[in-house]
């Protein structure tokens, strides 16, 4: 099975389903010119595996640690906790629930957040989180880099 995400190709290599797991192989297109993330740390909300996989290789093939990828919003909410990290990039919709609980404890902590989703950002979501940078699926992983770093500029 392949899938390009972001202009990647993913193969799926092998997967368990009793337990699972899944293996994946990530090929890149070139990364030249990419804007680089220089260690930082970013939390990761994104519950297609797939998905999840090809956005953590894009953000460490920029230089950018990932610290955690949470697929659900308990998950991301005790990640937000627990994990030190700079910036999170963020689905509206993960497997247990909408994120607007992970959207404010991001905001509590003052943490630079990109919203990555299939759908638009809710009206009320953009009322209440006006400096929100909100992205549509798919972009090119350039494109997340550079708002990861614009989210950190505005100290959003």
């Amino acid at each position: 099975l392949v899938k390009r995400v972001f202009g990647m190709e993913i193969l799926l290599l092998h997967t368990e389903l009793s337990t699972f797991s899944m293996q994946v192989q990530i090929r890149l297109p070139s990364q030249r010119g990419l804007i680089m993330l220089s260690g930082i740390r970013v939390l990761i909300g994104e519950d297609e595996v797939l998905i999840a996989a090809a956005l953590s290789q894009a953000l460490e093939d920029a230089e950018g640690e990932v610290v955690g990828v949470a697929c659900s919003v308990r998950e991301a909410r005790q990640m937000i906790k627990q994990l030190p990290f700079d910036a999170a990039v963020l689905d509206l919709h993960l497997t247990d629930s909408e994120v607007t609980p992970v959207l404010e404890a991001l905001h509590a902590r003052k943490a630079p957040t990109v919203v990555y989703s299939g759908s638009e950002l809710p009206e009320k979501v953009r009322v209440r989180h006006p400096e929100l940078v909100a992205l549509r699926k798919p972009v090119l992983p350039g494109r997340i880099v550079a708002e990861i770093l614009r989210a950190r500029r505005k100290g959003a």
